[in-house]
């Protein structure tokens, strides 16, 4: 018998390796609080998806600003 050891996310992943799980996480979590501020903040529901998109397809951009 073998102990098995791993992560369920929040989108219902499971991961073994917990450097993995947390990066996934991170990348779940940002993504969930984009769509938040986006859904919150943007007047026009047919410039919601478009701007949500925009702000995740650049999310290297924008962490790199950020930092």
């Amino acid at each position: 018998m073998k102990k098995v050891t791993c992560y369920k996310l929040s989108d219902g992943q499971i991961v073994e390796s917990e450097s993995e799980a947390i990066r996934i996480q991170r990348k779940i979590d940002f993504e969930k609080a984009i769509w938040l501020i986006v859904n919150r903040e943007i007047a026009y529901n047919d410039h919601v998806k478009m701007v949500g998109n925009m702000i995740i397809e650049n999310a290297d951009e924008l962490r790199k600003i950020f930092n």
